[in-house]
């Protein structure tokens, strides 16, 4: 009798022991779908970091590129008027020489006239006297 309580209260604990091993291995399916998850998470963040990284290197040489291309505009820009600005000064300057020759030749025929005048004069006063 005491061997058949025995033998009941081993299958009893069997029976607890099979049922807390199904727990633990169901236990160890979710830790192992976890694990799972967790590495495919890891990947993702992984591959999302280099697909950022990839994004900021386009940025960057886009942004560089285009910096570039706006300096050579500008400079482009700058020359041309600086160009510009230098052929006014050079018309100025030309235009300058011109108007002085002018009024050097002005300057001259009046003199011319003055001394005809001042002989006219000199002439008429003689006349006038004789």
């Amino acid at each position: 009798d005491k061997l058949a309580a025995q033998a009941a209260e081993a299958e009893a604990l069997n029976a607890a022991l099979a049922g807390l091993s199904g727990k633990l291995a169901a236990q160890i399916e979710v830790v192992a779908e976890l694990q799972a998850e967790g590495e495919a998470r890891a990947e993702a963040a992984a591959a999302t970091e280099a697909a950022l990284e990839e994004q900021v290197a386009a940025l960057t040489a886009m942004l560089t590129k285009a910096n570039e291309d706006h300096t050579a505009a500008l400079q482009a820009a700058l020359s041309e008027q600086v160009t510009a600005l230098s052929e006014q000064a050079a018309q100025a300057v030309a235009d300058l020489d011109a108007s002085t020759r002018e009024c050097q030749t002005l300057t001259v025929k009046v003199g011319e006239q003055q001394l005809q005048v001042d002989v006219s004069k000199q002439v008429s006063k003689q006349l006038n006297d004789v």
